[in-house]
């Protein structure tokens, strides 16, 4: 094992010195030390992570994937934050657009090329290199408006928190599922009185949120280094984010606060795993194997009532699905025109 940490320190600072990156600042902040995974279902990784971290600094980590144009539009909205202390990790998740010769040139950008393995892996690998007291992760389609590190480390602070999330705006014009979820009511019970806007959750509240759906994309939370995880999970197929909350939620008391003001704009290109994609690969993705990831590996922690919520919400979509492929069956001239068709 400590060979292979050698080998994945050597390789990290190896990359950076290829980039161009500075790794003279990094080596002050602390040494480098090993962490396990220990869920049940997680194949067990060493993973490289930093001792010591520089307080108040955000380490930003842009997960990319052939999108050389947008990544450009993620990385200015970084560099336009009114939050002085930050530093941008592009991870290149095997790009063939010519993302590399895109950022070259950039001085204050981090980035690291690695092979295709998936967005949450590619945010790990920016963990790895990040020694910011806090992580943020914007995904390379998406921008955030020029305060959104400003609120979110002010709120975090403030109330001593594990993390924090905001709303978003849709480059399309339409409502996001948070503002959905507030116009139905069912962020009310979690609305008691905000401090300078923000909400803030207590544990339970977190838990019960989370186990009911996730109101935060990646692109959306700040999180204390100190709280998370040592990884994304790299094995689900769309729910890495809602994983990473529910295993700082449900393992351990966890304090949050979110605001209900758009504070970035999600955008979507036809390449996102959720929006734009399919019913029906959605529930086969999301509902099907990453809710069951859920069940195997947060089991022992959920009580008898929330593995039957879990579980049901599993079995409706699945249901939902079966309906509609019975109708497809049927109706097969509706078949081409049907929105959302694989």
């Amino acid at each position: 094992a400590a060979h292979e940490v050698q080998d994945l320190v050597a390789q990290a600072r190896g990359e950076q010195v290829a980039a161009g990156c500075n790794t003279h600042s990094r080596e002050a902040t602390g040494r480098f030390k090993a962490c396990v995974s220990s869920l049940p279902g997680c194949t067990s990784c060493i993973v490289v992570s930093w001792s010591s971290v520089m307080k108040g600094l955000v380490s930003v980590i842009i997960p990319t994937y052939n999108r050389s144009i947008s990544l450009i539009d993620a990385i200015d909205s970084v560099r336009a934050q009114t939050y002085p202390s930050k530093e941008i990790i592009v991870v290149d998740d095997g790009s063939t657009d010519g993302t590399a010769s895109t950022v070259a040139g950039l001085e204050d950008v981090h980035y690291v090329f690695q092979q295709r393995e998936g967005p949450a892996a590619a945010r790990t690998s920016g963990l790895t290199l990040a020694p910011g007291e806090f992580i943020a992760s914007l995904d390379s389609d998406d921008l955030w408006s020029p305060t959104l590190l400003d609120r979110s480390v002010a709120a975090i602070t403030a109330s001593n928190l594990d993390f924090v999330f905001a709303n978003w705006s849709t480059e399309s014009g339409e409502e996001s599922y948070f503002s959905r979820r507030k116009a139905s009511g069912r962020l009310a019970r979690y609305c008691g009185d905000p401090r300078d806007g923000w909400w803030v959750l207590s544990p339970a509240q977190v838990r019960e949120m989370f186990l009911d759906s996730c109101l935060a994309p990646s692109s959306s939370m700040l999180l204390r280094r100190s709280s998370m995880p040592c990884q994304w999970n790299r094995g689900m197929q769309i729910a890495d984010d809602w994983y990473l909350i529910l295993e700082m939620s449900l393992t351990k008391p966890c304090h949050a606060a979110f605001t209900t003001t758009p504070l970035w704009l999600k955008r979507t290109d036809g390449n996102n795993r959720y929006d734009g994609q399919s019913f029906r690969r959605v529930v086969r993705q999301l509902y099907f194997h990453d809710h069951g990831c859920f069940r195997r590996d947060f089991g022992r922690w959920l009580s008898r009532r929330e593995r039957v919520q879990l579980a049901l919400r599993q079995l409706g979509y699945l249901a939902v699905l079966d309906c509609l492929r019975a109708w497809l069956r049927h109706h097969p001239q509706c078949r081409p025109t049907l929105p959302g068709r694989d």
